[in-house]
């Protein structure tokens, strides 16, 4: 049997066609086992000094994924895995309010029904930020993967937050929150008012150094929970 001879110029043709070849994807690393932070936890606590820097270093390249068992540790009867853990939730702090985008919620009035806002994953760290006029106590709720680092609640009435997880910050006319020059620090709107809304924004931005991402407004609670994040 005779070879087949295949002309070059009809070879270079058909590389070109076919394009380069590319390597396989490869599958995305498993994160961290929970007994894995678990062990990097306690090694803070190590009589290594070698080993103590290692297992922080480790820590805070994982970030708010192990926001949980650092803080547990920081709560640790080990006084150098207390110190260490709460260094470290400081840091991820800080870099998710620098990577966060800011949602507001407002209302009017709930009356005295608990306001709920389900938090989800958006793929960024989330400053969620709550308003109301009459006095309300907001029942928030994060879901797996949602990366919450801070609620800020303000309003004329005294706010109060539940479930939240993460640092909360309030003002409002019931808790003196005024400047030193007199001007009231706290703010609320639940619609996009030419008198609260603005206010809201510039308050907000003076607090985080951020613009709004996101508003959601009622005038009353009425047992639909607000959604931060996309919807199902």
């Amino acid at each position: 049997m005779r070879p087949i001879l295949v002309p070059l110029a009809v070879a270079a043709v058909v590389c070109l066609i076919a394009g380069p070849s590319r390597p396989a994807p490869q599958p995305a690393e498993p994160g961290p086992e929970p007994r894995d932070v678990g062990e990097l936890v306690r090694r803070l606590g190590s009589s290594r000094y070698a080993e103590r820097e290692a297992a922080q270093a480790d820590l805070a390249r994982l970030g708010w994924t192990v926001r949980g068992p650092l803080e547990e540790g920081s709560r640790s009867p080990d006084p150098e895995v207390a110190r260490r853990s709460a260094a470290l939730l400081e840091e991820v702090r800080k870099s998710d309010r620098v990577r966060a985008e800011v949602h507001v919620v407002g209302l009017y009035e709930s009356r005295r029904a608990n306001a709920v806002v389900e938090v989800r994953a958006t793929g960024r760290p989330i400053i969620l930020v709550l308003c109301a006029y009459e006095p309300v106590t907001w029942e928030v709720r994060p879901a797996p993967g949602a990366q919450l680092v801070e609620v800020i609640a303000s309003g004329y009435h005294r706010q109060r937050v539940e479930g939240a997880g993460v640092p909360v910050s309030t003002s409002s006319n019931d808790e003196r929150s005024r400047s030193p020059d007199g001007k009231p620090l706290y703010f609320y709107t639940y619609d996009h008012d030419e008198e609260r809304y603005p206010s809201m924004v510039a308050r907000v931005r003076q607090l985080t150094g951020k613009r709004v991402a996101s508003f959601q407004g009622r005038y009353g609670f009425k047992k639909v929970p607000f959604v931060v994040g996309p919807e199902e």
